[in-house]
């Protein structure tokens, strides 16, 4: 149908067949646009790990070698089974074996709920080893500094209802930067403090409610 204004639309029953007709559209167009994706990913400064989120090319091939891994194990070990006599004695349990692997890579993981194994963790911006070294010890840090001052100021807790409506008010207006320095967070947390998506540890609230009066 052409409205007046040179529109052209798609009207029953034509939408219909297209609507039925998605699977396969998907299934024709999903590799490539994964792969002008990863032309265009390659293009790119620095680490670039290609994804398949749509074909999932990268989850099939770590599915094909993790099978291969265990076809290959359970041959060594049918090998090994008939060629060492049985044990005198008990073995010693093993450490635990997991059951899942690398959606990435395709290797053992190092824990059940992880997702990648620690080489493919260290590729992911952001996870690297140091990062996440001064993150926990960042966390730790504020943590120790929470608990020093509930030991200090024994049974004071604070009500959240108090400090929005007596305390958020005034933050409205209060350059991030100075949330930052007083609460000594980073900008993504000053910015929920002053929104009042996020409501600051209680040992905070005196500080902020003196920079919302001006003080």
């Amino acid at each position: 149908m052409e409205t007046s204004d040179g529109h052209v639309r798609l009207l029953a029953p034509l939408t219909h067949e297209l609507a039925g007709s998605m699977s396969q559209w998907r299934k024709e167009v999903a590799p490539w646009a994964e792969k002008v994706a990863h032309l265009l990913g390659e293009a790119m400064k620095g680490k670039y790990q290609p994804v398949t989120p749509v074909t999932g090319t990268n989850h099939i091939e770590a599915q094909r070698t993790v099978r291969k891994r265990k076809t290959e194990e359970a041959i060594y070990q049918d090998v090994f089974t008939r060629e060492t006599p049985p044990p005198k004695q008990r073995p010693r349990q093993n450490a635990k074996v997991t059951l899942s692997n690398c959606h990435t890579c395709g290797g053992p993981l190092a824990r059940d709920q992880h997702v990648n194994c620690v080489i493919c963790w260290e590729s992911l911006s952001g996870q690297d080893f140091s990062t996440r070294k001064r993150r926990g010890e960042a966390i730790a840090k504020a943590r120790g500094v929470g608990s020093q001052w509930r030991v200090e100021h024994p049974g004071e807790r604070g009500d959240s209802e108090w400090y929005r409506a007596t305390v958020l008010p005034g933050l409205q207006g209060i350059p991030l930067s100075r949330i930052m320095e007083a609460c000594r967070v980073a900008k993504s947390s000053a910015s929920a403090i002053r929104s009042g998506k996020r409501v600051p540890s209680e040992r905070h609230w005196d500080i902020l409610l003196i920079l919302g009066k001006g003080l």
